[in-house]
């Protein structure tokens, strides 16, 4: 039967990035691999006392007449391009040697064996050879086997049957009847180790739905995604050598998540054209990536995207097509000056140390966002019009809302650690909720708490003085705007008892509290509770309102970072 080469070069591919990725991470550790299609549930693994060094990676043990010139020259070819020295009996056997003894030594200075069991293998005494010394290299040395089974089934392999069995009688009325019983424990115990089926991974590999990638620091390609039209999640994190993306990517229609997070060298992500279904796109420290990717047709699912530390400087018109993005990340875009109209869905916008950001628009018209990260933006002029055009937007009144600066501009605030504020009798119905204002001197990365009491308890650290801390210098400020809703199953909060609350920052940070004017609805703390799902928020909780009934204190607990 012919073979077809470009399957066969895409399915010799698709098993190195594989095999590659659960090779080797280090010179003291190895990834032991998981079958993809093995028949034994037998798996083998290194002494963990034995310490070798090694002249090859993989040795390659094969018979020529079956593979060499196709499945076997073309994964050599792809080992060695990946930077896994391999062992290939006519590449790299030096002219004039015995080919018996140079062989066996090979077999010893080699990391990983892999044994390309086909038709006619054990039709070879010479490959029956091998395989023995290579099994007791495994148990002595502890040295990896990793069986393929190239067009054979495992189970004839370790049972002697079909082509096995036919060599296997021949070889027993020979002059090798002497070695036949230790050729006969090496198949069997071969033939159970975890390994792959190439038949099968031409049928299953279009099934696969997860490939799991990371840390492959010689990957500088990816393969052609074609062959993998089932699949949902990509994760290539780490793959600091990762110069190109397979172009076929942004015609995938399945997936749903791709990580390419800390691939250092990628330049550009290909144009996406019908990736219909991806809700995650994760760029983030992918350092030389200087453009945003090219949205060429509306992306519905898209829900976050990371573009953090990257090298992008304009973020194009083109993010419109994307209308259920919820997080955008573009913190440490240091040549990023403006933002563009984003998407009206956008709920969470971060650009922490964008160094040239100078400019952003109205965002009174996103309704759905309340949390705006802009720690580092030293040239933003303007930090609060950003929080008082969010508080104009339709949702304010009923959700939370986290925006963070830097401190560029003069504030007239008075910080302290203590706050009072004495409740006007009409708080209940001309008023929304609260902003708490916190001056910081580190980069946001930490949250914060604040304690809330009736003005009548006493805080334990009350008495700590506020002489020595000058908050108006300080370089980070944070607001948040707290709705009066989000507050109403604390049973002290009512418009009959409730005249002064007390306001305390746990660690020490300066605080301000205001209240915020209602613009149209009399706030009824009586109402069903607000649906907070809608508010979209990381896994990590922005905000959470903590209330302790023995003490009657409410604390909040808010991570903005």
């Amino acid at each position: 039967m012919p073979i077809d080469t470009s399957q066969l070069l895409k399915t010799t591919s698709l098993f190195l990035v594989i095999f590659t990725a659960c090779f080797y991470t280090n010179s003291k550790q190895i990834l032991i691999y998981k079958s993809m299609a093995s028949s034994s549930s037998s798996s083998h693994s290194v002494p963990a006392s034995i310490s070798q060094s090694w002249n090859y990676d993989v040795f390659l043990s094969f018979r020529g007449e079956d593979t060499r010139k196709s499945f076997v020259d073309h994964l050599y070819a792809a080992l060695e391009q990946q930077g896994i020295h391999t062992y290939k009996d006519d590449g790299t056997l030096p002219r004039g040697e015995s080919i018996g003894p140079a062989l066996l030594k090979a077999i010893q200075d080699s990391r990983v064996a892999v044994v390309v069991f086909s038709k006619n293998y054990a039709d070879s005494s010479w490959c029956l050879d091998e395989l023995a010394h290579i099994m007791e290299c495994m148990d002595t040395k502890g040295q990896i086997v990793m069986p393929i089974f190239y067009h054979v089934d495992p189970s004839d392999v370790r049972k002697l049957k079909r082509k096995y069995g036919e060599a296997f009688d021949k070889h027993s009325v020979g002059d090798h009847n002497l070695k036949v019983e230790s050729w006969r424990k090496a198949l069997e115990r071969a033939g159970k180790l975890s390994g792959w089926v190439i038949n099968d991974i031409e049928n299953s590999l279009p099934n696969l739905k997860i490939l799991h990638l990371s840390d492959l620091k010689n990957l500088i390609t990816t393969p052609d995604f074609d062959g993998l039209p089932c699949l949902e999640r990509l994760i290539l994190s780490w793959c600091k050598s990762l110069e190109e993306i397979h172009p076929s990517i942004g015609y995938h229609k399945r997936l749903v998540f791709v990580n390419l997070n800390c691939c250092e060298r990628l330049k550009s992500f290909p144009p996406i054209i019908h990736m219909k279904k991806l809700e995650t796109l994760n760029l983030l420290v992918c350092e030389q990536l200087q453009q945003f990717p090219d949205i060429q047709s509306n992306m519905d699912s898209l829900v976050t995207l990371h573009l953090d530390s990257t090298n992008i400087e304009i973020i194009p018109p083109s993010v419109g097509r994307l209308p259920g993005l919820k997080l955008l990340d573009l913190s440490n875009c240091w040549n990023l000056v403006e933002l563009p109209d984003l998407p009206s869905s956008i709920a969470i916008l971060k650009a922490q140390h964008c160094q040239s950001l100078e400019i952003i628009g109205d965002l009174s018209y996103y309704k759905w966002l309340w949390k705006v990260s802009l720690w580092g933006c030293d040239k933003l002029i303007g930090g609060e019009r950003v929080l008082h055009s969010m508080l104009e937007g339709n949702a304010a009144k009923d959700r939370f809302m986290s925006v963070s600066l830097s401190v560029v501009e003069p504030s007239s605030r008075i910080f302290t650690r203590l706050v009072t504020l004495q409740l006007p009798s009409n708080w209940y119905s001309d008023f929304s909720g609260l902003l708490l204002f916190l001056r910081d001197n580190n980069d946001g990365e930490v949250g914060h708490d604040i304690d809330i009491k009736q003005e009548t308890s006493t805080f334990d650290c009350s008495e700590e003085s506020d002489e020595d801390e000058d908050w108006k210098q300080w370089e980070y400020e944070v607001v948040g705007y707290v709705p009066f809703n989000s507050l109403r199953h604390i049973p002290w909060l009512n418009p009959t008892y409730t005249k002064n609350i007390s306001f305390h920052s746990c660690y020490g940070v300066g605080l301000n509290v205001e209240l915020v004017r209602s613009k149209n609805k009399t706030v009824d703390l009586n109402e069903n509770p607000i649906d907070y799902s809608e508010c979209w928020d990381e896994d990590r909780k922005t905000f959470e309102i903590m209330y302790d009934s023995q003490s009657s204190n409410i604390r909040i607990v808010w991570k903005h970072e």
